[in-house]
């Protein structure tokens, strides 16, 4: 059983909270609220083994490796994602609200780059918002960006996983749902983020 403690804690969601692996400097832990459905969490791991089968590239997406005990709870380990100077890699939303041309710009490239990634990869989403993309910075204005949350769905008959073209339509279906949200929220930089093709 690994102990966490509140100084642990990274950040904390909706529905889960995030806590530093006491031993290994590059894994989290996450921890589901005490009202969140336990459901959601065992359906997210069974997509990730949907991943990890087909073998896709990792490098977007924070990794899920499998459920652990700790002294909170039962809780599911994920990749943490640090920058090039080993602090933790900071949302996309953070650096959309930011009064920077420079590093709007670079946001919303990241953006773009993440949301063709899901597509091409036929990763679903759930809940593609802001603050569950990390920009990993890699250096001056150039970022990789990495979903950390929202990954998967709950459909009874998942032909999705395994057709690219519902795959597509099903996350394009939901993205045109959730962008709106965005056009609203980073009004600075709102004439860029529809500007290209992954989010038309």
């Amino acid at each position: 059983m690994l102990t966490l403690t509140s100084g642990d804690l990274i950040a904390s969601g909706g529905h889960r909270s995030c806590y530093y692996h006491p031993h290994n400097p590059n894994r989290c832990i996450k921890i589901l609220h005490s009202d969140s459905a336990v459901r959601d969490e065992t359906r997210e791991i069974q997509y990730f083994n949907v991943l990890r089968r087909r073998k896709i590239n990792w490098q977007m997406i924070a990794r899920l490796y499998g459920k652990v005990e700790t002294t909170l709870g039962s809780g599911v380990e994920f990749d943490l994602i640090r920058d090039n100077d080993g602090a933790v890699s900071r949302p996309l939303a953070w650096y959309l609200e930011q009064h920077d041309p420079a590093l709007n710009q670079a946001a919303v490239v990241a953006t773009e780059q993440v949301v063709n990634n899901l597509l091409e990869q036929n990763v679903i989403f759930r809940d593609l918002i802001a603050e569950n993309i990390l920009l990993q910075k890699l250096g001056e204005n150039r970022f990789n960006p990495v979903v950390v949350d929202g990954v998967g769905h709950n459909d009874f008959i998942p032909l999705c996983n395994y057709s690219a073209y519902l795959g597509r339509k099903k996350n394009l279906r939901k993205w045109h749902r959730d962008k709106h949200n965005w056009f609203g929220r980073f009004n600075q930089v709102n004439h860029q983020i529809f500007s290209f093709a992954g989010l038309r």
